[in-house]
């Protein structure tokens, strides 16, 4: 005699798991863009690192600028240029997520993706050493911290998502 058990799962989403599927595409989709939002409000929050000279900030000269009293310096083109001040930049200390300089890393964050496989990321390769950090300078991370966060609130989301097709 063969003694055999058999068990069924028996639910309304196992029964249609395309309506699972749609109502699981917008909470991963969001996720995707809670984590870009994260990551770039990071980056452009305040920041504790050194300050630094970034640049000059030019006028042309004139008697105006020489009866100031302005020191002038030569262009590259083989102009005059009379130096009204400079332009500060403020760096991120280690830990912190990077401070945003000339804007090229925090424009080049984007979350794309479609149905149930979002990513969050971008193609330039400095992300990578200040995320993880060489072996002259220390991490700066925001993909990280901002994807744990995500982490946290995702599984709420997503049982909220799978109540509402039951």
């Amino acid at each position: 005699m063969n003694l055999k058990v058999s068990v069924q799962l028996q639910s309304p989403v196992l029964q249609r798991p395309e309506a699972l599927r749609e109502a699981l595409e917008p909470v991963v989709a969001q996720a995707a863009a809670e984590v870009e939002r994260d990551v770039k409000e990071q980056m452009s929050g305040p920041h504790s690192g050194r300050t630094y000279r970034r640049g000059v900030i030019g006028r042309r000269v004139s008697k105006a600028t020489k009866a100031l009293g302005l020191r002038e310096r030569a262009t590259k083109r083989g102009g005059r240029i009379a130096i009204a001040g400079f332009t500060f930049h403020r760096a991120s200390a280690p830990g912190e997520a990077p401070a945003v300089d000339l804007g090229q890393l925090i424009n080049s964050i984007l979350a794309s993706g479609e149905g149930l496989r979002w990513s969050v990321g971008t193609p330039l390769a400095t992300a990578q050493y200040l995320e993880e950090g060489t072996r002259r300078m220390a991490p700066r991370p925001a993909f990280g911290p901002a994807a744990d966060r995500a982490r946290e609130t995702f599984p709420a989301k997503v049982d909220e998502a799978v109540k509402g097709v039951l």
